[in-house]
Parts: structure tokens; sequence; C-alpha cells
């Protein structure tokens, strides 16, 4: 029996546009019908150019989990008047949690209400699926910067607005124009994968689960499952889901950083960008830029080892700048 290594090896942090990362995992899956998991040898860079690789990571892991798919040939459309990548009519029906069906806001216990779990924060814990979805701004128009908040949140990086004015980790500021400069590539990388035949993978539905500490920053874990069912990928079936992560830049992006453990898929965005976990420098929220559903401004918040506090963003409702 063949044996497979998925090691994520260490690498320096460089000054600018290179942050470190390393991960502590030396994982090893025997090889048979069903790996546990497929592996390569990975040594992440988590290179983040005028923060493009952030935005872009961070596209694929709202759009797991607010789509519950990675099929951006049809949740996605790039719209040549605007220069700039957007959700598709298909994908605004998958809003909301429901695949577009009827929004709710039911609370997860009779202790605190929707209200209240929406402004500490928790709507994307794995506890609040298909709870709170009207508080969460989960319903189709509702919340945020529209339907799907998170991805349209990412989307709206895109606009010259919010050139310059969005921070990262290593004094990293949004270039708006790289982004749609490599969007637009990646879309068209995407396209013609597709029509060669070489991006194919199976009809999905990915589930979140969990995130944890990752190679860059924090790993998003979901369950890839065959559309409509409860039922797993086999690991080759979901390893394909790789296919569809071209348009935010897979194999270039380094920061997605996807692979498989334990059947599940995974990818690591920036802390900030998506909801789910709290990394804090003393009483201080650590991070940048934050997306939220629920209001932050005037909330403690340290950027670079600077503290400051949140202020809404002008370009987005769901997305604010630790610089006030």
């Amino acid at each position: 029996m063949k044996q497979v290594f998925h090691i994520a090896a260490f690498a320096i942090g460089l000054s600018g546009l290179i942050a470190g990362c390393a991960s502590p995992d030396f994982e090893i899956a025997a090889e048979g019908d069903e790996l546990d998991e497929l592996a390569t040898l990975e040594q992440p860079l988590c290179e983040n150019k005028g923060g493009t690789n952030a935005v872009m990571t961070s596209l694929a892991v709202a759009a797991g989990r607010e789509l519950r798919r990675w099929k951006p040939e049809t949740d996605f459309r790039w719209n040549s008047s605007t220069g700039r990548l957007e959700l598709s009519s298909t994908g605004l029906s998958r809003c909301g949690g429901g695949g577009g069906g009827s929004c709710t806001d039911i609370p997860p216990d009779n202790v605190y209400t929707c209200a209240q779990q929406a402004g500490w924060g928790k709507c994307n814990e794995s506890w609040m699926v298909g709870k709170c979805d009207t508080s969460c701004g989960r319903c189709s128009g509702g919340g945020g910067s529209g339907s799907c908040v998170n991805t349209q949140a990412m989307l709206d990086m895109q606009k010259p607005e919010a050139h310059g004015k969005v921070k990262f980790p290593g004094n990293i500021t949004l270039d708006a124009t790289l982004l749609r400069s490599q969007l637009k590539s990646n879309w068209d990388a995407q396209a013609s994968c597709n029509s060669s035949g070489a991006c194919s993978a199976p009809e999905h539905d990915l589930k979140y689960t969990h995130v944890e500490a990752g190679s860059c920053d924090k790993k998003f874990f979901f369950d890839p499952l065959r559309a409509g069912s409860t039922t797993w990928l086999s690991t080759v079936e979901a390893d394909r889901l790789k296919n569809k992560l071209k348009f935010v830049g897979y194999p270039g992006n380094k920061m997605l950083n996807f692979y498989l453990r334990n059947g599940q898929v995974s990818v690591d965005p920036t802390y900030g960008l998506n909801e789910g976990t709290t990394v804090t420098a003393g009483s201080c929220d650590a991070t940048c830029t934050k997306f939220s559903p629920s209001d932050q401004s005037g909330k403690c918040c340290s950027c670079n080892g600077v503290t400051k506090r949140f202020v809404r963003s002008p370009f987005s409702t769901a997305i604010y700048l630790c610089n006030g």
C-alpha cells in the first residue's frame, strides 16, 4: 500500500508583499480506493501583492458558505460595462441559505435573540447555519451590501472607492485596479479551461463546518456533498473541485492553499474578511479590515500593531476599516 505525504511547509515572512506562513502539520494518508486525504508537497508563500490574493481567497470562502458550492460559470458573470466580476441571477437565487426559498429568523436557542447573536458577530459560526437568516443578512436583498452579503462585500473591493483604503497585515494596501485585472484574467482562464473540458467537476453542495489556524491565516473547512444530498463526494471527486477555483487564481494564488483532509476541502483566507473566529490584541479586534453584517463602527481594532477604531467603508456597508 502506497503512502502519500502532505506537508504544509514553513515559509519565512518577507516584508511588504509576502506575509510569513507556517504549518506544523505533517499528515500521512494510506492510498486505496478512497484516500482520507489527497496530498502533495505544498509550500504556500501567502503572497498578497496589492491585497489581491487575500480578497480572492476570501471570495472563495464566501461563495462556499453563501452559495454553498463553487460553480463560477453559473453563479458569477463578468460585466464588461463596469469591468467587474459580479453575481449572476443564478447566483443571487442561491443566496439566503435556502437556494432562494423562504427566509426565517429562528434563534439557535431560547436564551438569546437573533438580533443579539448578529450584534455579537456570531452569524457565521457553525451552530448558526440555518438560524437567524434575516438578522444576519442572508436573505435575498437583505443586509449589508446586498444578497450573499459576504460575497458581495468581497466583490465590492473592485470599486475605485476601495483603492488604497483597504489595509492588510504586513502594511499591504489594496490595489483595486490590479484586483480587477487579476479577476478578469482568472475569469478568462476559468472559461477557457471549462471549454476545453479540463476543468470539469461534479455537481456538488458545500457544507461549512469550522475554521482553524491555517498555513497563511485562518483555514475554512467544508464537507463536499453530492448536489441535493447528504452523500459525500469521493476523495478523487472532491479534489476536482479545485478546478472551479481558477476564477480566484488557483493554482497561482498560493494563499488559497486548497487541500483535502479527511475528505473535507479547505481554503485559507486572511482573518477579518470572512466571519467565523476572533483574533484579538488585548481587548481589540486584531484586523485591519473587517467584514460584518452587524455594525462595528467605533469598536476597538488593531491594524499592523496600531490601535484605532473601526469606521464603515465608503464602498460597502458590510466592510469596516481600522483607521478611525
